[in-house]
C-alpha cells in the first residue's frame, strides 16, 4: 500500500511540475517579456538606439543594443524594426545598413551592409522584402534576401522612394513616401510591379484589419509656398480586387503613422497631439470620430504609436522636437492614463516580445 501511494505521490509530482513548466515557461532571454521601443536618433547624429520597457516590473533599460554587443552606436536614423522568428531586423536608413539581433538576448547575429537608404521591411515565405530609397534621385526598389543570412536574392524595381511595405495573399503593396501618391502592388509569383493605385497626397503607413483589407494612411500635401492643404486621409483597400472601397477624410494635414489592436479590428492615428480612433467596420461614406480618444497634453510632438497586442495599452512617443530625449506615454484602451517614461531620441515605433 505505501509502495502504491509513493508511487503515486511521484507520478502527481511529475504531472504537476509539468503543468507548471507549461504554463510558466524559461525566459528565452532578459529582453523576453517587454517591449522594443525603437528610437530613430537625430540626423548625422548617429544616436539612434533601441529602449526596452519591461511590462511587468516597469524598468526601463536604455541603449540595449550598445550594452549588450559593447559597440559604440547602433547606426544613424533607425527608421524601423521587424521582429521575425526569434530575430530582430533594425533598420539603419542614413547608415546604409540593417542590424540583425537576437529578440530575446539583443545579442548581434549578423550585419546587412549592401543596403541602399533601407526604409521598411516584411516578411513572408521565408524571405525578407526591404524597401530601399537607392538615392534622392534615382527610382527605388524592393530587396528580396535570405533572413538567416542577409544575403540577397533579388531587387524589385518601383518608383521613387518606396515606403512602408505590406504582404497579403501572394502580393506586395508598397507606398510611396513623395511624389506621386502611388500604391505599388507586386506580384510575388513572378516579382515584379502587378498594378499601381494613386490615392491621396502623402501615402505613408499601412497594415491590414481582421478581413484582410489594407488600411493606408496618407498624410496630406502642401501648395507652392508650403502651405498645408488639410487633405490628410485614410483608404481602406480590398486586397482581393485591389479597388478603394472607402476613404476618411481627415480634413488636416497629420503624420501619417497608424497601429491596430490585436482583434485588428480599431486603426488608431494621431493629429497633433491627440491620438484618435477608427472602427474597421466604419461603413463607406462614413465620417470618421473627430473626438479624440485621449490628447496628451505634455507631449512636445508625438512621433511613433503602436498597441500592445497582450494588453490592449496603447503606447505614444514623443520627439521632444529631436532637441532632447524622448518620452513614451502609456494610456488603456479607453483613452485613460497609465504612465510614462523617458527613452532615446526620435521614438517612431514599438516591437512587442
Amino acid at each position: 500500500m505505501k509502495q502504491i501511494l509513493f508511487r503515486s505521490l511521484l507520478i502527481l509530482s511529475i504531472a504537476l511540475a509539468s503543468c507548471s513548466d507549461d504554463d510558466d515557461p524559461a525566459p528565452r532571454g532578459q529582453y523576453d517579456d517587454g517591449v522594443l521601443i525603437i528610437n530613430e536618433g537625430n540626423f548625422t547624429d548617429g544616436d539612434g538606439s533601441v529602449t526596452y520597457f519591461n511590462r511587468t516590473s516597469l524598468e526601463v533599460e536604455q541603449t540595449i543594443f550598445q550594452t549588450v554587443n559593447q559597440e559604440p552606436a547602433l547606426g544613424d536614423v533607425i527608421q524601423s524594426g521587424t521582429s521575425f522568428n526569434g530575430l530582430t531586423y533594425l533598420v539603419a536608413n542614413n547608415s546604409n545598413k540593417v542590424e540583425v539581433v537576437n529578440s530575446f538576448t539583443f545579442e548581434s547575429q549578423f550585419t546587412m551592409s549592401d543596403v541602399q537608404l533601407p526604409r521598411y521591411m516584411t516578411v513572408a515565405n521565408g524571405r525578407g522584402y526591404l524597401t530601399e530609397w537607392v538615392s534622392f534621385s534615382d527610382p527605388g526598389q524592393v530587396l528580396i534576401f535570405n533572413l538567416e543570412t542577409g544575403m540577397e536574392e533579388t531587387v524589385i524595381g518601383v518608383g521613387s522612394l518606396p515606403e512602408d511595405i505590406v504582404y497579403v495573399d501572394g502580393k506586395l503593396y508598397v507606398t510611396e513616401a513623395f511624389g506621386s501618391n502611388a500604391l505599388y502592388v507586386i506580384d510575388l509569383e513572378n516579382d515584379n510591379a502587378l498594378d499601381t493605385l494613386f490615392l491621396g497626397n502623402g501615402t505613408n503607413q499601412m497594415l491590414l484589419d481582421s478581413d484582410d483589407h489594407l488600411w493606408v494612411a496618407c498624410r496630406g500635401g502642401s501648395d507652392s509656398d508650403s502651405n498645408p492643404l488639410n487633405d490628410g486621409s485614410l483608404y481602406r483597400i480590398n486586397t482581393s480586387s485591389d479597388e478603394v472601397e472607402l476613404t476618411i477624410e481627415l480634413n488636416t494635414n497629420y503624420e501619417g503613422k497608424i497601429a491596430t489592436n490585436a482583434a485588428r479590428n480599431i486603426i488608431y492615428f494621431y493629429v497633433g497631439n491627440s491620438v484618435f480612433s477608427v472602427n474597421t467596420s466604419i461603413a463607406p461614406n462614413a465620417n470618421a470620430n473627430d473626438t479624440p480618444l485621449f490628447t496628451v497634453s505634455e507631449a512636445t510632438s508625438l512621433y511613433g504609436i503602436g498597441v500592445d497586442p497582450t494588453t490592449g495599452v496603447v503606447y505614444v512617443g514623443d520627439s521632444k522636437g529631436f532637441l532632447d530625449d524622448g518620452e513614451v506615454f502609456r494610456y488603456n484602451a479607453d483613452g485613460s492614463f497609465i504612465d510614462s517614461f523617458e527613452v532615446g531620441r526620435g521614438p517612431n515605433g514599438f516591437l512587442f516580445n
